[in-house]
């Protein structure tokens, strides 16, 4: 028995009938609208990017999309969390693909590029500003993902279960106490979890040796996060600062300083906006 045909959302809906002639772009969260949104707004007029509500939410409409309006050109952009390279690479090679997956583990892992985070840190710190050097910041990154390893492998051992994952923070937890709550929440022996983590670890570490490769296994979520947290400690006396604040600033640099990554070049102008 065929199932039967899912009304779009309303809201799609709206969108759609404002939509026009352009290419339809779905997207995770408002955040990575806002994103592309952002670095091709000369592009608008032939591409619009709607968010979703999460990966799972995107891949359903994508299809419904498909299904029910094959008269609007529809895309998906998605996270790549803890997808492996292997899917990463048939998601833009595949023949005909309208759903692609980021290189680098989210979208805000685009945005913290050293260059750009030396700017802006140091525009906004001023006298108080740490780093003599862009390079400084780059290692400053990846000890950060260094930092966060052990977090982000307890993350993809609660995910393969469909758990619950931690959220920004939690990697500031002893790793006793994270293993614990791996165990706690999959009801599994703490000795089994650990050993689960730790060969997760192994996958990471492998990729510790440049922020190109650590991005691909490290949340920007998270590093975003903790960098808002070292502006705040560099000088307590400034006010104004927050994450969403540091995002735009890092964002607006990205885009002034022309500094699109080749991976969002490759998805937006190479495989949706050619022939445009």
């Amino acid at each position: 028995m065929t199932p039967p045909i899912k009304p779009l959302p309303p809201e799609l809906n709206n969108f759609l009938f404002e939509l026009g002639p352009r290419k339809l772009v779905l997207v995770e969260g408002a955040d990575d609208a806002e994103v592309f949104e952002e670095l091709y707004l000369d592009r608008l007029s032939k591409i619009a990017f709607f968010p979703t509500g999460g990966d799972e939410r995107l891949e359903a409409l994508l299809q419904e999309l498909l299904t029910q309006r094959p008269d609007v050109e529809s895309f998906g952009i998605r996270d790549r969390d803890f997808q492996s390279d292997t899917d990463v690479e048939a998601s833009l090679t595949a023949s005909g693909s309208r759903l692609f997956v980021l290189r680098r583990y989210c979208i805000e892992n685009y945005l913290l590029e050293p260059l750009v985070v030396w700017y802006v840190l140091r525009v906004y710190l001023s006298k108080a500003f740490p780093w003599s050097s862009v390079k400084q910041a780059e290692e400053h990154l990846l000890k950060l993902c260094a930092d966060m390893r052990t977090m982000m492998a307890a993350n993809f051992v609660l995910r393969l279960q469909d758990a619950l994952l931690f959220s920004k923070g939690h990697e500031l937890l002893s790793r006793e106490v994270l293993v614990e709550a791996v165990a706690h929440r999959l009801s599994k022996d703490a000795a089994l979890v650990e050993a689960e983590i730790v060969e997760r670890e192994a996958h990471i570490d492998e990729r510790l040796h440049s922020l190109g490769t650590a991005y691909t296994c490290i949340s920007g979520k998270h590093l975003l996060f903790h960098l808002f947290d070292f502006a705040r400690a560099c000088d307590k006396k400034r006010r104004g600062l927050s994450e969403d604040y540091l995002f735009r600033q890092l964002l607006a640099q990205i885009k002034q300083q022309n500094l699109i990554h080749e991976d969002l070049r490759e998805i937006v102008e190479q495989k949706i906006l050619a022939g445009s």
